[in-house]
């Protein structure tokens, strides 16, 4: 099973750019207006013979989106439950979600798979800071910093 797994995860960058250049498609740099990103990470876990497929767009994502049906393709995305992992990047793929980067990470458990994928937006709105906390700051426990 992890044979498999590797395999993919080697082949499939090499496959979707192969299958852009036979599309005669833009490549990011030759994109003629500037865009910005957003990004999702799918984690890859083994237990008892089974692939759990978990998509995580971040916290702030639903703060920083200016386009409503974005907004929804992504609400609809979080709430999808895959059987395997090809099920899940061909579902990603029709939503117009890029892979970008694969990466392992070992557990005392075993290792986790991380696959990183990107898709261009017109216009991301800026994070505001009105709750009083940044993400970073959430993820250490919501403490705050001391005011001068």
């Amino acid at each position: 099973m992890k044979k498999i797994l590797l395999f993919i995860m080697l082949l499939a960058p090499a496959l979707t750019f192969a299958q852009k250049d036979a599309q005669g498609g833009l490549s990011k740099g030759e994109s003629s207006e500037s865009n910005s990103e957003i990004y999702l990470t799918m984690s890859l876990t083994e237990y008892q013979g089974q692939i759990n497929v978990k998509l995580d767009f971040g916290k702030v994502v639903t703060q920083i989106v200016a386009d409503k049906m974005l907004l929804l393709d992504i609400e609809e995305l979080r709430k999808m439950r895959f059987d395997n992992v090809i099920e899940a990047m061909n579902t990603l793929a029709s939503y117009g979600w890029e892979l970008e980067e694969t990466y392992d990470v070992e557990t005392r458990t075993g290792a986790l798979t991380f696959l990183v994928f990107s898709k261009e937006v017109k216009r991301l709105k800026r994070l505001s800071s009105d709750k009083g906390s940044s993400p970073s700051m959430q993820s250490k426990g919501g403490k705050k910093p001391a005011r001068k």
